[in-house]
C-alpha cells in the first residue's frame, strides 16, 4: 500500500491551506496565473509550503492550481516542475509530509455545451499529471471540479499517465468537487450521481468536497457525501467563509478559531481528511490541526458486498438507485424491428432519438436502453453519438447496449456520470472484454446468464453461470452489487415451459445469490396475438419474484399499467404515490378522451418553435420557425412570441429547480437556431449599441466557463454579445465599449487574485468611458456585498440572472 493511503488506516490526514491568501496577504497579486510566482516568488512560495507542514499539515499542494498547457505553451512544463520541485522541499526539510500535484479545471467548458473538446481535455491531464510525476509528486489532487464530464476526461487523463510512468505502483489520486449549496455541480450532477461513478471508477483514492462556502453552510452536502462515500476517504476542505475586498485584497470572514470549531464537527461526522480551501492561512490550519486532535477517527469502510443493497446510476443531472424499488428501462431506442429508427441512425438523425428518449421519460421510463447495431453501421462511432445526443437532452442514466467492447468503450469514455452496460455473458472471452471497461469507466452491468454453451435449459444452470460470473467479477475488483443478473426471457409460443423458468431463475437469484435482476420482458409474447396482455401478465409474475428492473415500452399502456399496479400492490410505491399520480381521475380522464399518447410526446413533436427549444432540439427549432416564417410570420412576431416564451418557460423551471445547466444550454442552442432563422428574413443591420453586452474574464483569470455560459443566453435572447475572452487588461475592456458604444458590461472572475483586476478594470471603465455604463459582475468568488465593494452596479448569480438584469438594463423584453 502507498504510505499516503497507509496513514488512512492510522488517523486523519490533514490537507494544506490557500497559498493564494497567503501570498495576497503579503501583498504579492499581479493580476497573472499564481503558477508564474514558482518562477518569480519561488522563496515566497517555498514558505508557504514550509508554514502549513510547521501548522500540522500532512499534504501540500503544489503551486499550480489552474494550469493549462493551452494557455502557457512555452512554460507549462517548467512551472509544473517547478511547483512540486518546491512542494518537495518544502516536505523534505520538514521531515514529514506528502507533496501533491494540485490540478483543477482547464477554465472551458466540455462540449456539448462549451468548446473543449473532451479527448482534448483528456489528453490536457495526461501532459499535467505526466510532467507532476516526472517531476516527483508523492500524489495527485484534481479538485475544485464543477463539471462531471470534465471530472471523468481528468481521471481518465491522470489514470493514462499513472499507468505509462508509475506502472503497477500508481500514485494515489484525490479528486474533490465544489457543489453549490443546493448539493449540484455546475452542470446539473447530484452528489450522489458524482459519487457514484468515482467511486466506481479505476484509479480514484479520496472523494472531496471544497471551495465554496464556509464549513457550516456544507455540513448537509459533506454529510450526503459521506453517506455514498463507499469506502473511499472523504476530504472536506472548505473556504474561510464568503469574502470581502479591503485594502485592495480578498478577505475571507471566518477567523481561524471558528473555522476549526466547525471543522471538528466536520470530522466527527465521519471524515478520514480535513484542509483549506480559498481563504485559509497557515493560522486556519494550526487550528484545524488542534481542533480535530482529539476527534475520534472513523475508517472509511466499504459497505458489505450484498448484491440487493442500494447500487447508484446516474446522467449528467439525475441519479437512479436500483434496489430500492423496481424500475423501467425503457426499450425503444433499438433498431430491431424499428424502420424508422433504422432510417435515422442511417441518416445521422440524432433527433429522431432525442425525441424518443423524451417520450419514454414522459411516460415513466427511469433509464434508456440505447442500441445502434446495424450490421452496415460504424457501431462504436454511432453508439458515441447516439449517447452524447441523448444526454443532451436527457438527464437520466442510460444503458449503453452493444455486444461489441469496442463499441462500449467508445460510448463509454464520453459518457457523463455513471451508467449501465448491456452487458456481459459467462463466456470467458466476453467477460475478459467486458469486465475491464465497467472497473476502468465506472458502470453497473447486465449480467447474462447464458456461457459457451449457450442459454441453459435448466434454473440449475443458469444459477451456476451467474455464481460463476459473481467470482469473476470480484477478481476485477466489480462489487456484485453493480451486477443485474439476465435471467433471460425467451419465447412462451416456442416453449410454453421457458416462462416458469424464467421466473423460478429470478426468484433464486434474489432470494439464495441476493443479487438485482432484470429482464427484456417483451420477448415472452413474442409470436403471439396481443403480445401486451402477455407482456404485462408476464411481468407482473416477474416483480413477484424480486425483478429488479424491467426492460420494456413504456409508451405501451397496458404493461405500463401492470408494472405501476404491480410495484403498488406489492409494496414498492410507498403510500400508493406513483400509482396515484399515473391513474388519478384527470389521468383517466385523459386516457378516455384518447390523449394519452399525445401527452406522452414532447412538445417538440407538435412543430412547434416554443415546443422544440423547450425540449432542446435545435434543428426542428429551426425547422418550425422556417414553417411558420414561410405562411408569413413577421420575423420579430417569431421572436417575440415563441421563441421568448419558451425562453421564460425554460428559464422559470431551470429557477425552481426542475432542469438544471446542461437542459437549459441546449434549449439556448435551440432558440440561437430559430433567430438565426429570423434574422435571414430580417434587413441587413449593424448592431445595436442600445442591446449589445461586453463581456471579459478579467486579467489574470483564465477561466472562462461562466462568461461563455452568460453569452450563450444572452445570444439567445436577441442580445449582440461583444465577447473579449479570458484574461483582459483593462484597458482593452475600456476599448471595446469606446468602439462599440454599448453601455452594459459583464465581468467575471472566479479566483480570489483576480478580484483586484475587477476592481480595477471597473475604475478604469467610470474613469474613461463617456456616459453611463453600467456594470454586471459574477463569477465563483464574487458575492453581492463583493461586488458592491468594487463599485459593479449588479451582481448575476447565475446566467438566468445575467439576462433577467440585461433585460432590466437595455430594455429588452
Amino acid at each position: 500500500m502507498h504510505p499516503f493511503l497507509k496513514l488512512f488506516t492510522q488517523r486523519r490526514v490533514i490537507w494544506d491551506g490557500s497559498m493564494g491568501a497567503v501570498l495576497q496577504s503579503q501583498g504579492l497579486t499581479g493580476g497573472q496565473q499564481p503558477a508564474l510566482w514558482n518562477l518569480d516568488h519561488p522563496d515566497r512560495v517555498l514558505a508557504v509550503h514550509r508554514g502549513y507542514l510547521q501548522a500540522g499539515a500532512d499534504v501540500v499542494l503544489s503551486n499550480t492550481f489552474g494550469l493549462n498547457p493551452d494557455e502557457f505553451p512555452d512554460t507549462w512544463e517548467t512551472l509544473v516542475a517547478e511547483g512540486v520541485r518546491l512542494a518537495r522541499q518544502a516536505v523534505a526539510e520538514a521531515g514529514h509530509g506528502f507533496a501533491a500535484l494540485d490540478l483543477t479545471g482547464l477554465g472551458k467548458l466540455l462540449r456539448p455545451w462549451g468548446e473543449q473538446e473532451f479527448e482534448h481535455a483528456v489528453s490536457l491531464y495526461d501532459q499535467l499529471a505526466s510532467a507532476g510525476i516526472a517531476a516527483g509528486c508523492d500524489l495527485i489532487m484534481l479538485e475544485t471540479m464543477t463539471c462531471l464530464r470534465e471530472v471523468k476526461a481528468g481521471v481518465l487523463g491522470i489514470q493514462a499517465a499513472n499507468r505509462r510512468l508509475a506502472g503497477e505502483s500508481p500514485l494515489p489520486l484525490a479528486v474533490s468537487l465544489s457543489f453549490a449549496e443546493n448539493g449540484r455541480l455546475l452542470t446539473g450532477a447530484d452528489i450522489e450521481g458524482a459519487a457514484a461513478m468515482l467511486t466506481a471508477m479505476e484509479g480514484v483514492d479520496v472523494l472531496g468536497l471544497n471551495c465554496q462556502n464556509a464549513p457550516k453552510a456544507l455540513i448537509p452536502n459533506l454529510k450526503r457525501l459521506i453517506a455514498c462515500a463507499d469506502g473511499l476517504p472523504v476530504l472536506f476542505m472548505p473556504n474561510a467563509g464568503i469574502p470581502e475586498l479591503r485594502d485592495s485584497r480578498t478577505v475571507f470572514l471566518t477567523d481561524p478559531e471558528a473555522f476549526a470549531a466547525d471543522m471538528a464537527e466536520a470530522a466527527a461526522l465521519g471524515v478520514q481528511a480535513v484542509g483549506g480551501c480559498c481563504g485559509t492561512t497557515e493560522a486556519h490550519i494550526r487550528a484545524l490541526t488542534r481542533a480535530v486532535a482529539d476527534v475520534p477517527y472513523i475508517k472509511a469502510v466499504k459497505e458489505p458486498k450484498n448484491g440487493l443493497a442500494p447500487c447508484r446510476v446516474s446522467g449528467h443531472s439525475q441519479t437512479v438507485t436500483l434496489g430500492e424499488r423496481p424500475v423501467i428501462i425503457g426499450e425503444r431506442l433499438n433498431p430491431t424491428g424499428k424502420p424508422r429508427m433504422k432510417q435515422a441512425l442511417r441518416a445521422g438523425d440524432m433527433d429522431y432519438l432525442k425525441h424518443e428518449a423524451a417520450a419514454q421519460l414522459d411516460a415513466g421510463a427511469d433509464l434508456l436502453d440505447v442500441n445502434v447495431g446495424l450490421p452496415d453501421l460504424d457501431e462504436a462511432a454511432v453508439l458515441k453519438q447516439a449517447a452524447e445526443a441523448v444526454q443532451t437532452v436527457v438527464a437520466a442514466p442510460l444503458q449503453l447496449d452493444s455486444a461489441s467492447p469496442a463499441a462500449l468503450e467508445a460510448a463509454l469514455r464520453g459518457y457523463i456520470g455513471k451508467p449501465v452496460i448491456n452487458s456481459v455473458s459467462g463466456k470467458q472471452s466476453v467477460m475478459d472484454a467486458v469486465f475491464p471497461l465497467a472497473k476502468k469507466y465506472g458502470a453497473a452491468l447486465v449480467a447474462l446468464c447464458l456461457d459457451e454453451n449457450g442459454i441453459p435449459d435448466t434454473v440449475d444452470g443458469r444459477i451456476a453461470i451467474a455464481e460463476k460470473m459473481i467470482k469473476e467479477a470480484d477478481r476485477y475488483g466489480i462489487d456484485r452489487r453493480d451486477l443485474l443478473f439476465d435471467a433471460l426471457t425467451m419465447a412462451a409460443a416456442a416453449d410454453p415451459a421457458a416462462p416458469t423458468v424464467t421466473l423460478v431463475t429470478v426468484r433464486r437469484l434474489h432470494d439464495e445469490l441476493q443479487v438485482k435482476t432484470v429482464l427484456g420482458v417483451s420477448n415472452v409474447s413474442f409470436g403471439l396475438p396481443n403480445r401486451s396482455l402477455i407482456t404485462a401478465s408476464f411481468l407482473s409474475m416477474a416483480l413477484r419474484d424480486g425483478l429488479s428492473a424491467a426492460i420494456i415500452n413504456p409508451l405501451d399502456p397496458q404493461v405500463q399499467s401492470a408494472f405501476f399496479a404491480a410495484t403498488a400492490a406489492l409494496g414498492h410505491d410507498e403510500g400508493f404515490a406513483r400509482f396515484i399520480d399515473r391513474f388519478s381521475a384527470v389521468t383517466l380522464q385523459a386516457v378516455s378522451a384518447g390523449q394519452a399518447e399525445a401527452a406522452a410526446k414532447p412538445a417538440a413533436e407538435a412543430g412547434s418553435v416554443s415546443g422544440a427549444i423547450i425540449a432542446g432540439m435545435e434543428t426542428p427549432a429551426a425547422e418550425a420557425a422556417v414553417a411558420l416564417l414561410d405562411k408569413g410570420l413577421p420575423p420579430l412576431e417569431l421572436i417575440e412570441k415563441h421563441v421568448i416564451p419558451a425562453l421564460t418557460e425554460i428559464g422559470t423551471r431551470y429557477e425552481n429547480g426542475k432542469i438544471f445547466l446542461p437542459q437549459l444550454m441546449q434549449a439556448a442552442a435551440a432558440a440561437k437556431r430559430a433567430i438565426a432563422e429570423a434574422t435571414k428574413r430580417m434587413p441587413a443591420a449593424e448592431p445595436q449599441a442600445d442591446q449589445s453586452v461586453v463581456l471579459a474574464t478579467v486579467e489574470g483569470d483564465v477561466h472562462d466557463i461562466g462568461k461563455n455560459i452568460v453569452a450563450t443566453m444572452l445570444q439567445s435572447y436577441g442580445f449582440h454579445v461583444v465577447d473579449l475572452g479570458r484574461n483582459v487588461p483593462p484597458a482593452d475592456a475600456v476599448a471595446a465599449l469606446q468602439k462599440t458604444g454599448a453601455r452594459f458590461l459583464g465581468l467575471s472572475a472566479l479566483m480570489t487574485t483576480t478580484v483586484p483586476a475587477m476592481r480595477d478594470t471597473i475604475a478604469l471603465v467610470r474613469a474613461q468611458c463617456a456616459g453611463p455604463v453600467k456594470i454586471m459582475v459574477g463569477g465563483a468568488v464574487l458575492t453581492p456585498g463583493l461586488a458592491k465593494e468594487i463599485g459593479a452596479d449588479y451582481y448575476a448569480a447565475d446566467a438566468m440572472a445575467s439576462v433577467r438584469i440585461a433585460k432590466e438594463v437595455l430594455g429588452k423584453g
